[in-house]
């Protein structure tokens, strides 16, 4: 018995020593420290018609600041939503003025079923051309709703 535990101390503690052998970690230089700071929104009033805090919302919502939209230097609502997960926004046609603007794949305006809301009115989308083009200078912020929502808006497209 006494043979058993006098290896079983020389084991543990050769195994120690080996443990203490390993190198320590390189400290971080400095220079590979990066800081990210960033803001978010806290609730969409145009969306959900309500102070609903986004989380809380069961529709997906895409909010573009006016910082956001200063930072990009975004001089059209097409170059504003170019980062907008699900939105593909570009001039339409041989006049730069209109911008299209589809939601998971269906199309925001012109002859779609999707609405286009300023300051909560609905916009005219019967054609191409009855439809206003908008500068994003005019704007504070643009929201996006994904999905269908026709409990708040009525009749509108699967993708928002």
């Amino acid at each position: 018995m006494r043979r058993i535990s006098i290896a079983t101390a020389l084991i543990l503690a050769g195994t120690s020593t080996i443990a203490h052998a390993q190198a320590a970690p390189a400290e971080a230089n400095r220079d590979d420290i990066i800081i990210v700071t960033a803001t978010g929104q806290s609730s969409a009033i145009s969306t959900t018609k309500s102070a609903t805090p986004i989380i809380e919302s069961p529709q997906s919502i895409s909010i573009i600041s006016r910082e956001e939209i200063n930072l990009r230097a975004s001089p059209t609502i097409a170059d504003a939503l170019a980062y907008t997960a699900g939105v593909q926004s570009e001039s339409w046609g041989v006049d730069s003025r209109v911008d299209e603007v589809s939601v998971r794949g269906f199309g925001a305006g012109g002859f779609s079923s999707n609405n286009n809301f300023v300051d909560g009115l609905r916009l005219p989308s019967g054609g191409q051309w009855t439809r206003p083009g908008f500068d994003s200078y005019a704007l504070e912020q643009i929201e996006v709703l994904k999905g269908p929502s026709g409990a708040l808006y009525g009749q509108t497209a699967p993708g928002g």
